[in-house]
């Protein structure tokens, strides 16, 4: 732990009403935290993380979460206050507009922090033909198409599994436009790859690059939302920043030349959130009204009109008789928008293929009625032609263009109406008949019965253990057969398989088989030729070792342990059975039917059914 006086770290703040969800944002004086609520009492779900300095008024992280205010760092709670009271003094007090917490025992700069550098958030951003993620430990991958480096790895070669991206690190949070990607950076700066011909890589040039290149001019950014040639930025001071296409004014700035460098949208100061869609832009401003600028052939801005706009517009709400709109959260799609506000989905714009969720297929210029039976949403996201819902019991719909199955209802046909999508949550049958083989001293071959499941197969999960130890993935098959490469000589592994389906389901493990990496002598021995000799013994008891050590078990002593010059006789064997009988019980198999089980000295002859049975057994 690190007395962190004066410098940088991040703060966020969870705040939650007791009976509402409320949209928040958290600014910091030296003993005052204050937060804004809503009216409407909805959830606006924005955790951005901000670089805060202390002593310093800053715009923080907020994120709803239970009845209580906790103060965390690095995702690590700090300080946690309940509030069971909440006109008490000392605690939340509710007024017509804000509520104000004053914590008299909190003063950040006299707090204890981590000493650490990463404020770690997952996120998943899907392009047109391609899909990111992004994990805590600043891994990026990204996979599909890469025809103009959008994947990132400094190639362009298609992917149908993940890539790492080359040359970035502190990654808070990535998004995919039509053919580029964006990392917000913990710097609060922006990188960028991919498609550049409109200069959405923000380099300052109009050159595709395969790897992410820094956006010029930009700092203190706290959100980037990628659109379909252009991209924009929310800063630490509420104002917004676009770069990319151009023609219908998806920049903001009064003109419609395309710009490669930022440059900042006019009007707006107080910006909460940004979101660029296929031609259009839009962000909620912290007084909830909600903005666009862009393409508006479709009446995707929202202002009555089907007029682009290279200047922000206010939406106008015509449920309250052409009023300015408010929302908690907003979209922009291809050609259409969507909010969130109490629960409730509106959409406006483009709906040739229904993606405003009203049942119908006419366009709509401004916000009016709602999407049909959606009632308690808690995020909506918008696609070029379809819309998604996810609401507060966790189930998700969508509607609109369903050509591809992206409304995931198990169909290809379009919806004008919300309709629930089928997760596959079925396992698949576990893989059978499980054989290892032996092939030599580094090479163990596996092959098994398939697995059958609904949704298909995707791959099969080897997984292997040796010398008593856990069970670890060496592996991925996408047939019935795998070959272990890594084996070492002299020892017996153990191997299981199963099956994960398309939808990520895993089936039961298959039977368990082992091998050992012990290649014989006069193998297959010959009936009538091959004599036994003291070699075949020395090779069965350093098989039965191995067995015996991947069991837990220690090596066996021996009669006669060189066996140099002394003939075969039925107390070798004896050693063998015994010895390879407790291992094979351990690890679930049952003994070989042994030929002669008694082997009576000086009157059983060692012949070659009493050697193959032992190799059987060890394999």
């Amino acid at each position: 732990m690190e007395r962190m006086i004066g410098r940088k770290f991040f703060l966020g703040i969870r705040y939650k009403d007791i009976n509402n969800w409320c949209s928040v944002y958290i600014s910091y004086s030296r003993r005052r935290v204050g937060v804004e609520q809503m009216k409407n009492g909805v959830l606006s779900y924005m955790e951005y993380p901000y670089t805060f300095t202390v002593g310093t008024p800053y715009l923080l992280a907020a994120n709803v979460k239970s009845g209580r205010v906790q103060v965390s760092v690095n995702g690590i709670p700090q300080f946690t206050w309940s509030l069971p009271d909440w006109t008490t003094v000392g605690k939340i007090g509710l007024s017509t507009d804000f509520a104000f917490a004053h914590f008299d025992d909190l003063i950040i700069s006299d707090a204890y922090f981590p000493n650490t550098s990463l404020f770690g958030l997952n996120s998943i951003t899907a392009g047109n033909y391609h899909t990111c993620e992004s994990f805590a430990n600043n891994v990026v991958r990204c996979w599909g198409v890469n025809a103009f480096g959008q994947l990132g790895n400094g190639t362009l070669s298609n992917s149908s599994t993940p890539v790492a991206v080359s040359g970035v690190s502190n990654v808070l949070a990535i998004t995919a436009g039509g053919s580029h990607t964006c990392a917000l950076l913990l710097d609060q700066t922006v990188k960028c790859w991919g498609f550049n011909f409109y200069g959405q890589l923000g380099d300052g040039t109009t050159n595709n690059s395969s790897v992410p290149v820094a956006v010029v001019g930009l700092s203190n950014v706290v959100a980037v939302s990628a659109g379909g040639n252009h991209t924009c930025a929310l800063l630490s001071d509420s104002t917004l920043k676009c770069w990319g296409n151009n023609v219908y004014g998806q920049l903001g700035n009064g003109s419609t030349t395309t710009s490669s460098r930022a440059v900042t949208v006019m009007g707006i100061s107080n910006a909460g959130t940004i979101t660029a869609g296929g031609f259009h832009a839009c962000t909620r401003l912290w007084d909830s009204t909600l903005k666009c600028w862009g393409n508006n052939a479709f009446g995707e801005l929202g202002n009555i009109s089907t007029t682009s706009s290279s200047t922000p517009v206010v939406v106008q709400n015509g449920n309250s008789g052409n009023a300015t709109a408010t929302g908690a959260a907003v979209s922009a799609g291809g050609y259409h928008t969507c909010t969130l506000l109490g629960g409730w989905v509106y959409c406006w714009g483009a709906n040739y293929k229904g993606q405003l969720g009203n049942g119908t297929t006419s366009n709509q210029s401004y916000l009016f009625g709602n999407v049909n039976s959606i009632i308690n949403s808690t995020a909506v996201v918008t696609g070029w032609e379809h819309t998604c819902s996810l609401s507060s019991d966790g189930s998700v719909q969508c509607w609109g263009n369903n050509g591809y199955g992206q409304l995931g209802n198990g169909t290809n046909t379009d919806s004008t109406s919300p309709v629930g999508i089928s997760l596959d949550t079925s396992s698949p049958t576990s893989p059978t008949a499980l054989i290892a083989n032996t092939v030599n001293t580094t090479q163990i071959s596996l092959s098994w019965t398939p697995s059958t499941d609904n949704v298909g197969i995707d791959h099969y999960e080897v997984e292997r253990c040796f010398n008593n130890g856990k069970y670890n993935v060496i592996g991925n098959a996408t047939t019935t057969s795998f070959t272990d490469t890594t084996v070492s000589g002299g020892i017996t592994y153990l191997y299981r398989i199963r099956a994960v389906d398309a939808a990520g389901n895993k089936s039961g493990y298959s039977n368990i088989d082992y091998a050992t990496t012990i290649i014989f002598t006069d193998n297959p021995l010959v009936a009538g030729v091959t004599m036994i000799k003291a070699q075949h013994i020395t090779e069965l008891r350093q098989a039965v070792n191995a067995v015996r050590a991947s069991a837990g078990l220690a090596a066996a002593p021996w009669t006669d342990s060189t066996l140099s010059g002394v003939s075969v006789k039925a107390v070798h064997l004896q050693e063998l059975r015994s010895n390879l009988n407790p291992a094979l019980t351990t690890f679930g198999f049952s003994s070989p039917s042994y030929t002669d089980p008694s082997l009576t000295a000086g009157i059983t002859v060692i012949r070659k059914v009493h050697i193959d049975e032992l190799r059987s057994g060890v394999k």
